[in-house]
Order: structure tokens, then C-alpha cells, then sequence
């Protein structure tokens, strides 16, 4: 399972550290998550986003995106 996940895109809403973002993401779905930019700037600067085997999960909420990913994994 490749998790990619934007560091740009999160520290526009601050709402944790990174590393503590990470961590709670690698926790959910058990896989190592890269960080790198997707170039949806406009819409990750709105929304929390993470891109899992190519496929972009939003939420307009980080907890909400953590129960997006749980539904999935």
C-alpha cells in the first residue's frame, strides 16, 4: 500500500505537528507514509487530504479524514 500525504497542504491548517499527523496515520493503516507534494494546492489548502494507491481520501476535518481511512483500510 503506497500512503503519500502533503506536507504543504497540512501545515496551511495546523492542526498538529507533522510528525504526530504521520504517526497517527502510519498507526491507522500500518504502512510507512511518504511525504510529498500531489499539486492540488487550491484544493488542499480547503481540505485534508491523503493520497492511498493513487487515490485521493478528503475530508474537511483531519478526524473526519483519520474515519475515511479506517472505512477504507
Amino acid at each position: 500500500m503506497k500512503i503519500t500525504y502533503c506536507e504543504k497542504c497540512h501545515n496551511k491548517k495546523r492542526v498538529m505537528s507533522l510528525k504526530a499527523a504521520i504517526s497517527e496515520i502510519e498507526s491507522i493503516t500500518g504502512s510507512k507514509v511518504d511525504v510529498n507534494c500531489f499539486s492540488y494546492c487550491g484544493f488542499g489548502s480547503q481540505n485534508h487530504m491523503i493520497e492511498i494507491d493513487r487515490e485521493i481520501i478528503s475530508s474537511d476535518t483531519f478526524e473526519g479524514l483519520l474515519e475515511e481511512i479506517r472505512s477504507i483500510i
